[in-house]
């Protein structure tokens, strides 16, 4: 089962940070693996709202926002066909900025399993792209 986890510093205050991230319909700023990504629950991003999703190899996801406490930590659980997996972030406030950590388990199903091994070791790759892409994206919003 992929599992990684990541912490970086950002230059923006948690509030920012959090409800960037929050919002999965921005991950497209930084995940090119995003085809689509629609709200689908009514109100305010936060506890509860969900999220139908499309990745290029993962397929179709439905995200739920969970355990949510502004600004300082969520969690995203996630299930398709193709992939289950939950994401952890925890903020705090940091200088005149934030400190970022990211839990990131994923569990392949189906076809995708024989996957687990490649996936495994590239996860730690791809996540630390992140904190540039997060730059990035905060900077451009």
């Amino acid at each position: 089962m992929p599992e990684t986890q990541i912490t970086f510093d950002l230059d923006y205050p948690p509030g920012t940070v959090f409800d960037h991230i929050a919002d999965v319909r921005n991950e497209s700023r930084w995940q090119h693996d995003l085809k689509s990504a629609e709200k689908v629950t009514d109100g305010p991003v936060g506890e509860g709202t969900v999220f139908e999703t499309d990745y290029r190899l993962f397929g179709k996801m439905r995200l739920e926002l969970q355990d949510v406490r502004r600004p300082e930590h969520l969690v995203f659980v996630g299930a398709g066909p193709r992939m289950w997996m939950r994401f952890v972030m925890d903020v705090a406030a940091r200088d005149a900025g934030s400190r970022v950590s990211f839990q990131l388990e994923m569990r392949p199903r189906g076809a995708l399993r024989l996957l687990s091994p490649l996936l495994a070791a590239g996860l730690p790759r791809e996540m630390a792209k992140r904190p540039d892409q997060f730059r990035a994206a905060l900077a451009s919003r």
